[in-house]
């Protein structure tokens, strides 16, 4: 039964007079003498009676701790059990308990948060207690009163304090001789702080001065097993229920709305909302919660509010982050259709971007949100994950994605601004502001000839040794020149690795040094230089975390002596350095790869003597050339303003080719309009990594320049395959094509090919062919080349040329002819690829020959057919609906529609399926001559359309 007096009332009679002490006496006198029908009423009666008793002023620390101690442990029962609906009484006196920040003129409640802090001194275990709502007490303070969580969170203690007191202190009395004399009220304070609660409740026995340094006051061991627990039962009660994936913990109902960081205390809550968070498991930072949002994602939520301290939010989106840097990568949970779904962090974070101020917004909310950004941006960069994952993660599917790094390795002809702005000019490629790496090669010096020559990896036969000129520097320390770039040009802020080989004998002045790295507050060092100053690395880059130091052991100086330098250097460089030593690395020259191979690969050389393309670009000159100025100057985005969008939503008539080839020259004169490029290259490759616009790429540079001698006005879209093992690997030709078709290209130019019956490709194989697939479903024009190296082969055992959605490209001779050389019968088509002249960056005159020039062309007339539909489609042309237009343009860019047009050129009308047909050789199927007036360009314009495509007529 319960417990009642004579008159069957509870026996509750003035609480407030009794002290805790009492009320506990009184209590488990009873609750042990009797067996209550209802125990858990008589618990929550005991709790209710302590409440109570919490609220009166005259409620010492003393009367609370006299209850909690060890004197009185057998009361410890009643503290643990649970009453009605599961409630400890920790949950009992929270319900009622009022943050010191309400407002309230007498505070009534500051017995009751010292009783709580206390209690779980003493019974740290009813923090996992759970009421009937599975709620443990910081599940529900989170929820209800989040000052709670914090105002237990406040007795862990900071590691670094309790590492001060296991060191000496020369103020600690305990620690002095015993004639020393010590003044009184000296020995406090040794820089220590510690929670009053704990100073009350870990003194050592017989210290009751509070003036006494804490070394002397503080009973360490004690503090230190307790400290142990409490952190313990926190991180298992801040976890949760780890069955319930989706589950909504402390931490996340914490980071539920604004309230912390609007509170006039908010700065000194939000250093312990830290510690809390240093304390949360790492596995807590992946939990989504119910509403599928991790801990990091409701931190980033709350910039859609206002009026709260921005500068405080910061801290603890950063604090999240640090404490499991992977939940950067967490997505959205939950349902599908939610707008925020499977979005990142970062791209949360995109979507809070602050509007104008409010008259309530408060603080720099702006500025603070692009502190955050750059804090997260850098975070991803700096990472470590691949340098395309990084991209895509911040960029998404983004058309011209920043470049996150800049590799200059293997660019023949050296590296100087004048190159540089080379490459902005013709690669509309923007760069990050944060760079991942920068990396230079070695100094190369004038009147150098260096062989580019070897063997063909991408499409058979080879090619007589050539050479190419490299241009030395025009002035020393040439590379200060691409920091400045980087810096002024490309508004570079940050470079995390820089990666120099400076080892040769025009090496990079120290001051230099200095002034190219400085802005960039690099943190890892692999600048390659003879006798680097450590003082010079300091003042470079005051903030590195990792250095490699490169000596040449046996060859200046033994290698004994060089390890004395390195220690020396080691000593050195922590004298210049005040904070956190860096990661030192000592690297023997011995241990590079001095003697990288280059690989390079070419196309079949002749000596006919008959350059086979002369004519038939003649042919196609005026024509690709009236096309290219159609707009009188005006750029095609201003074209557009004009006339309105073609059917893909591009501005104004572009003609997107990607070149999936071995890389593209920048130097070369012929070489431009390339929007973007990138390298699938391995980076891990003994070689070296390449990008696409490196050496070796004679092969790639003349695939690109045959494209553009048919449609000059193409859009190049250039990835290099992986040949760092010296034949490119089909995996890299898969993630080429995922690219390409990501870009969202017209047309796809492959001038190599791969047996697909290898065993060991079989995966790569099936993902190959189905990529090929997607590409066509979306109407890409897919063109590859025959094998010209086995003439007797089966086709079909080669891709990409032996697949149906490909255009089958061989070789002809000047006037149609099926070239001397490759099969015969196989192809589709027939373009020039016998004798074509090209010149070299040098402009030295070649003739090579293959049927991946062949394939390049046929690349180019689909570029140039498609862009003269473009270009008719927003011309104004009464003759012809806009209706007709647009379908002319979608069935041109189906494989059965080029078809058919590519059968119109190749004067085979009558047959239905294509082989080896020589394509655009008569004379008189381009206009040769075209009038300046508008009027004459557009009928001129209209005619050869509807003669290619007289399938829709107007």
């Amino acid at each position: 039964m319960s417990l009642v007096n004579g008159d069957g009332k509870k026996d509750l009679s003035s609480p407030q007079q009794k002290t805790l002490l009492d009320i506990a006496t009184i209590w488990y006198k009873k609750l042990n003498e009797s067996k209550g029908d209802d125990p858990d009423e008589d618990i929550e009666s005991f709790q209710d009676d302590i409440r109570r008793r919490l609220t009166s002023q005259s409620v010492s620390e003393d009367e609370i701790i006299n209850i909690l101690d060890q004197n009185n442990s057998r009361y410890g029962g009643l503290f643990l059990e649970q009453g009605n609906s599961s409630a400890s009484i920790f949950h009992r006196i929270m319900k009622y308990l009022k943050s010191p920040t309400d407002g309230d003129r007498e505070d009534k409640s500051a017995a009751s948060r010292l009783f709580l802090q206390h209690l779980v001194i003493s019974y740290p275990d009813v923090l996992t207690h759970q009421n009937d709502g599975d709620l443990t007490p910081l599940d529900l303070a989170a929820r209800k009163n989040k000052f709670v969580v914090f105002l237990i969170t406040d007795l862990v203690v900071p590691d670094e304090t309790l590492s001060l007191l296991r060191r000496k202190c020369e103020k600690a009395t305990s620690r002095l001789g015993p004639n020393t004399a010590v003044k009184q009220g000296t020995a406090r304070n040794c820089a220590i702080e510690l929670h009053r609660a704990l100073v009350r409740r870990f003194r050592r026995p017989g210290k009751f001065d509070d003036t006494a340094c804490l070394h002397d006051l503080i009973d360490e061991r004690k503090l230190a097993e307790s400290d142990r627990n409490l952190r313990q039962i926190l991180k298992k009660v801040l976890l949760g229920d780890e069955a319930n994936e989706n589950r909504s913990t402390c931490l996340h109902s914490l980071l539920e709305d604004e309230t912390v960081f609007a509170l006039d205390d908010a700065g000194k809550v939000v250093e312990t909302f830290q510690r809390l968070i240093r304390l949360c498991p790492k596995p807590l930072m992946g939990v989504c919660g119910q509403d599928g949002l991790t801990p990091l994602h409701k931190a980033i939520r709350l910039y859609s509010q206002d009026n709260i301290n921005f500068e405080l939010l910061n801290k603890i989106i950063v604090e999240l982050f640090k404490r499991s840097p992977e939940s950067l990568y967490e997505t959205v949970q939950g349902n599908p259709k939610s707008k925020d779904y499977s979005k990142s962090p970062y791209a949360l974070l995109e979507d809070m971007k602050p509007q104008p101020p409010g008259p309530n917004t408060r603080g720099n909310k702006s500025k603070c949100y692009a502190d955050i950004k750059r804090i997260l941006k850098y975070a991803c960069i700096g990472g470590n994950r691949a340098r395309d994952q990084k991209r895509e993660y911040l960029y998404g599917e983004q058309e011209n994605a920043p470049k996150l790094f800049l590799d200059l390795e293997y660019v023949s002809g050296g590296v100087n601004k004048r190159y540089l702005e080379t490459l902005s000019e013709k690669v509309n490629q923007p760069y990050d502001t944060a760079l991942v790496y920068v990396r230079l090669p070695q100094i190369q010096q004038k009147s150098k000839e260096q062989p580019t020559a070897g063997p063909d990896s991408l499409i058979s036969g080879g090619k007589a040794p050539g050479k190419t000129r490299i241009e030395g520097p025009e002035e020393s320390n040439p590379y200060s020149q691409v920091f400045d770039w980087l810096y002024k040009r490309q508004k570079v802020e940050k470079i995390f690795n820089v990666i120099v080989d400076d080892l040769g004998d025009r090496s990079h002045s120290d001051e230099a040094i200095i002034k190219a790295l400085n802005p960039f507050d690099v943190e890892v060092w692999d600048w390659m230089k003879f006798d680097m100053c450590s003082s010079t690395i300091e003042k470079a880059a005051p903030n590195l975390e990792e250095i490699t130091i490169t000596m040449y052991p046996g060859k200046r100086e033994s290698r004994e002596t060089l390890q004395l330098y390195l220690k020396d250097f080691m000593t050195a460089f922590s004298g210049h350095r005040l904070g956190p030593q860096p990661k030192i690395t000592f690297r023997g020259l011995d241990d590079l790869s001095m003697s990288r191979p280059l690989l390079e690969r070419s196309i079949r050389s002749s000596s006919t003597g008959q350059q086979s393309e002369d004519v038939w670009i003649t042919n196609l000159t005026p024509f690709s050339e009236a096309l290219d100025s159609w707009f009188g100057g005006r750029s095609p985005s201003q074209a557009e303003t004009d006339n309105g969008k073609d059917d893909n939503g591009d501005d104004g008539p572009l003609v997107k080719i990607a070149l999936i080839d071995n890389g593209v020259n920048v130097r070369h004169p012929e070489v431009a309009n390339i929007i973007v490029g990138e390298s699938f290259y391995d980076p891990s490759s003994s070689n070296g990594f390449r990008d696409f616009f490196a050496d070796p790429s004679t092969h790639g540079t003349q695939m690109a320049i045959c494209i553009r001698k048919v449609c000059p006005m193409a859009k190049l879209y250039v990835a290099r395959l992986d040949d760092s093992k010296g034949e490119f690997t089909v995996a890299s030709a898969l993630q080429a094509l995922d690219w390409a078709i990501k870009k969202g290209v017209d047309i796809i130019s492959m001038s190599w090919t791969f047996n697909q019956t290898k065993p060991q490709i079989e995966k790569e194989r099936a993902e190959f062919k189905e990529a090929i697939s997607r590409a066509s479903s979306k109407n890409i024009l897919l063109f590859a080349a025959l094998n010209d190296a086995e003439p007797n082969s089966d086709m079909g055992n080669f891709y990409p040329v032996g697949l149906e959605e490909v255009f089958k490209i061989g070789s002809s001779k000047k006037w149609g002819a099926a070239a001397d050389f490759g099969q015969k019968n196989k192809s589709d088509y027939l373009f020039p690829g016998q004798d074509i002249t090209l010149e070299d960056p040098d402009g030295e005159a070649l003739h090579p020959s293959g049927s991946s020039l062949a394939t390049a062309f046929a690349a180019g007339m689909a570029g140039l057919i498609l862009y003269s539909m473009k270009v008719h489609l927003i011309t104004p042309d009464s003759e012809v609906t806009e209706e007709v237009k647009a379908k002319r343009l979608a069935d041109a860019k189906t494989r059965a529609g080029m078809v058919r047009i590519f059968n119109v050129l190749g004067d085979n009308l009558p047959k239905t399926v294509p082989k080896d047909i020589p394509v655009a050789f008569s004379k008189n199927l381009f206009p040769q001559t075209i009038s300046t007036l508008v009027e004459d360009k557009t009928r001129t314009l209209r005619e050869f359309i509807q003669r290619i495509a007289p399938t829709y007529s107007g």
